[in-house]
């Protein structure tokens, strides 16, 4: 089988030749290819280097795309902070208060950055490697995106004005 027939079997609940692996390895891959973290993670292009650096070396099945569990909220609007030696993270969420609540917008993943450096990267990686390996985003939905501050960690279980948000998950 190769890499994209055993993910794919697994997908469908099918036994494949071997267990699927996959390398949660953005924070690794740029460092493999000497790419600064923080221009890494805001440059499709250059997630897709890193990503293939890493892949050539270890020959994963699957490559998991994405730039930080931030990612979402930056798209919504909080502020983030990168830098070279660990993943980014808020620093001005947008959610601030359950007031805020009415602040909080779908983003779009082809607009709002750096959603879209996400699908550049994955754009890239498939052009090069076409059907070799399964290729998959991984960030966060829009609850675990308001959850990226310890604020909303604390209001979101509590309202029911925000469990309505949780709705509008969609698979990436």
């Amino acid at each position: 089988m190769t890499s994209l027939e055993r993910a794919m079997a697994v997908i469908r609940g099918q036994i494949p030749d071997r267990v699927p692996t996959d390398l949660h390895n953005f924070l690794m891959a740029s460092r493999m290819a000497g790419i600064p973290l923080s221009k890494c993670l805001q440059s499709g292009e250059l997630m897709a280097e890193s990503h293939l650096v890493a892949w050539r070396h270890f020959g994963h099945d699957m490559i998991l795309v994405e730039n930080g569990t931030t990612a979402v909220a930056q798209a919504m609007g909080s502020g983030i902070i990168f830098t070279d030696d660990q993943a980014p993270r808020v620093i001005d969420p947008v959610l601030k208060s359950l007031d805020d609540i009415d602040k909080l917008r779908i983003p779009d993943p082809e607009r709002d950055f750096p959603l879209p450096e996400v699908l550049k990267a994955i754009s890239i990686l498939r052009q090069e490697l076409g059907d070799k390996v399964f290729i998959m985003e991984g960030g966060p939905g829009p609850d675990g995106a308001c959850g990226s501050d310890k604020g909303a960690r604390a209001v979101l279980p509590r309202s029911r004005r925000v469990r309505g948000s949780r709705d509008h998950r969609e698979p990436a």
